[in-house]
């Protein structure tokens, strides 16, 4: 009877982790590797158990999981202030659910890393020689750098194509004055909870649709809510999938994100009947809203800031310091790692081909010492784009820091694109 209830229990955990993680690396890990664990330290079914030494492995995986969760939680906090904080003092967290989910991954990945160090090299050893030649450096030592290196390489590209999902912590309610909020939740047409809030304005003449960077969250457009009620505009502002209190999925750079795009213009049209709907994407946010404007149904103009052209773009920039013999097949051989985890091609996420295919009315502005998306790349953008179009590039802005560079300029001409499309909407 318990060998029925050990089965359930791993058939449980492995269609569990299939279904929430999204992701062959997260399969692994929260599915195959907890599976192998309980195997071993509890219910001793595989060749390699050892059923007189259960309980303290299991006490130490138990105490690592908590430890390492912990720890992940307290660095949430801090890390959370470092990547998203502001002048204005916005910051954001991990929760404690994530930092115990983000715990787990990391133990049972460890886990894993031993397994397959011990497999490696008993696997070596027997494969030897009896009378080969003692080498300088021991079998043992050549299988922990070869797992370590591999593993190393693997988490490069998976690390940011499963962001932290941060939390927010600050709300529109802390303005001077308190601006009214609503916890706001819709579903996507593949079937993702996305989670934002809907910050109406006084006697509202539209809607922004804000669409925040890669890793942010919804609170991202704190600073800019002000500014939007100024010009009687409502602000929906949101998660992406995978961020904030949004459903758990993979970061695609906008080949599926673009749903949660047409699922939060509709919501927008949807709350404020009649009213013009627009969109202001960063970044991330930014190359989503250029590859889902020519089927937005509402939206009626886009602020364009700090976009990339292509993801592969992106990608040569980051590698730029490597021969350029070396840089593409790497590139390709972390997109087939993505492709085998996520289940998309990577290379596809490139809102330079979208460009041409749509006519409402973008503002792109861009900073001059991006180093993470160089201002070519909106160029590029704003060069191919064949509807009306305008834009601003600030001179000594780096990455996320437009705003804040281009100071009155910048919101003189946010002010002024946004005014200009109510009147003509007015019209």
């Amino acid at each position: 009877m318990w060998i029925i209830s050990a089965w359930t229990i791993y058939l449980t955990i492995l269609c569990g982790a299939l279904v929430w993680t999204q992701s062959t690396s997260g399969w692994v890990l929260l599915g195959l590797a907890p599976v192998i664990w309980l195997d071993r330290h509890v219910f001793h079914q595989l060749p390699w158990s050892n059923r007189r030494s259960w309980l303290g492995p299991l006490i130490l995986r138990v105490f690592a999981w908590i430890a390492t969760a912990g720890l992940l939680y307290l660095l949430g906090t801090q890390l959370g202030w470092f990547l998203l904080g502001d002048r204005e003092g916005n910051r954001a967290t991990v929760t404690l659910p994530r930092a115990l989910v983000g715990g787990l991954v990391v133990t049972m990945g460890l886990f894993l890393l031993e397994l397959t160090l011990d497999g490696g090299v008993r696997l070596v050893e027997r494969l030897r020689p009896r009378k080969a030649v003692k080498p300088m450096i021991s079998i043992g030592s050549l299988a922990v750098i070869g797992c370590v290196g591999l593993l190393v390489f693997a988490i490069a590209p998976l690390n940011v194509f499963h962001p932290i999902a941060f939390v927010p912590v600050v709300h529109p309610g802390l303005h001077q004055p308190p601006l009214a909020y609503e916890e706001v939740k819709f579903r996507t047409s593949d079937g993702m909870d996305i989670g934002g809030w809907w910050v109406p304005a006084d006697e509202a003449r539209g809607t922004v649709v804000f669409c925040h960077g890669h890793g942010g969250n919804r609170q991202q457009g704190h600073g800019l809510l002000p500014h939007f009620h100024a010009l009687g505009l409502n602000v929906l502002t949101f998660d992406f999938r995978g961020h904030g209190w949004s459903s758990p999925a993979p970061a695609s750079f906008g080949l599926n994100e673009v749903r949660d795009f047409w699922a939060a213009e509709a919501f927008a049209a949807q709350r404020a009947p009649g009213k013009p709907v627009y969109a202001f994407g960063v970044s991330y946010g930014a190359a989503v809203t250029m590859q889902a404007l020519p089927q937005a149904k509402h939206v009626r103009a886009a602020w364009v800031e700090s976009g990339f052209s292509r993801l592969s773009d992106v990608a040569h920039n980051r590698f730029r310091n490597l021969p350029d013999g070396f840089r593409d097949p790497l590139i390709f051989t972390y997109s087939v790692l993505i492709l085998l985890d996520c289940g998309f091609w990577p290379l596809n996420a490139n809102p330079i081909d979208h460009a041409a295919n749509c006519r409402v009315p973008v503002f792109f502005c861009h900073g001059s010492e991006d180093g993470l998306i160089p201002i070519a790349q909106g160029h590029a953008l704003y060069e191919r784009y064949a509807g009306p179009k305008q834009c601003y590039w600030v001179e000594g802005a780096h990455h996320g820091s437009v705003s804040t560079v281009g100071g009155e300029e910048y919101m003189r001409r946010l002010k002024e694109f946004f005014e200009e499309r109510l009147r003509a909407a007015a019209e």
